[in-house]
């Protein structure tokens, strides 16, 4: 079970707490936790804040040993270890949207994060619930939705995807590529993300007039003079966007400078990139 870090403001503990009990207030009863009215006059600082934070999810672990349902129990177990590693995604933040998480949002948000047992795939759970308590509106229910219905391999998938990713497409070049015998990625991986909801079905081509630079998920691309110039491929989705900021993305040297010498020719200028660290 991951450690709940104690340097947490008391403003995201009251706002996490107010997620949990709009969320999972069934299932915590009855060992139910106390209202947030009453959390708000308790919380003085931040290490009452952390102590309540603790007291929740050591009341719900109690309670696991007198529930002889076990897959309640492993909701609970589930529930748990994502809140803990979203309450320590929020280390040291102190600003947040201190507008409330509707109740449908987080009623939603734990139905499916309950069912969520391979800890690679709570960590993106936990990193998006932590964004979402930073800024309320960040993820919508259509994206938890998307989310919910992949599976591991296909979030690996999409994962290798967004280091392709340039301004938000996808380029062709990925997986159409006549200077190599295989493509990037294959092409029923692409099918899958469409499948998913991450691609728009529809490709496109967006051009870049008077620009100086290109931004991946991944990569930078940096021009030494402004150039114009039009990429064909296909877009991500709003879920795709969404997802795509809170997804481990790891570089690939070979597409960074296969792409590189692809926007040489085309812009005739000179082209440097810049890995994100």
């Amino acid at each position: 079970m991951a450690k709940i870090d104690i340097n947490i403001s008391s403003d995201v503990i009251v706002k996490l707490l107010d997620v949990i009990e709009k969320g999972v207030g069934n299932l915590l009863k009855p060992w139910q936790i106390r209202r947030i009215g009453e959390a708000q006059i308790e919380i003085d600082n931040k290490v009452a804040a952390a102590k309540r934070l603790y007291e929740f999810k050591d009341n719900l672990l109690a309670s696991l040993e007198d529930n002889v349902n076990e897959r309640c129990s492993i909701e609970k177990h589930n529930i748990c270890a994502i809140i803990a590693q979203a309450a320590n995604e929020l280390q040291e933040i102190e600003n947040i949207d201190k507008t409330p998480v509707p109740f449908d949002w987080a009623a939603r948000f734990f139905d499916y994060a309950k069912y969520v047992t391979e800890d690679e795939v709570r960590v993106i759970w936990a990193r998006l619930l932590a964004e979402e308590i930073k800024k309320t509106g960040t993820y919508s229910k259509r994206t938890l939705t998307v989310l919910h219905n992949m599976e591991k391999e296909e979030l690996i998938s999409f994962s290798q995807m967004c280091s392709f990713v340039i301004s938000d497409i996808l380029p062709f070049e990925v997986f159409e590529n006549e200077s190599r015998s295989s493509a990037y990625m294959d092409v029923h991986k692409i099918q899958a993300m469409l499948d998913c909801g991450l691609l728009d079905t529809d490709s496109c081509e967006v051009t870049f007039a008077s620009t100086k630079e290109l931004e991946g998920h991944s990569l930078k691309y940096l021009f030494d003079r402004q150039v114009s110039f039009s990429i064909s491929g296909y877009s991500l989705t709003d879920a795709g966007w969404q997802l795509s900021k809170i997804i481990p993305c790891k570089k690939n040297t070979d597409y960074a400078l296969m792409y590189k010498k692809i926007l040489e020719e085309e812009t005739k200028a000179n082209v440097d990139v810049i890995f994100k660290e």
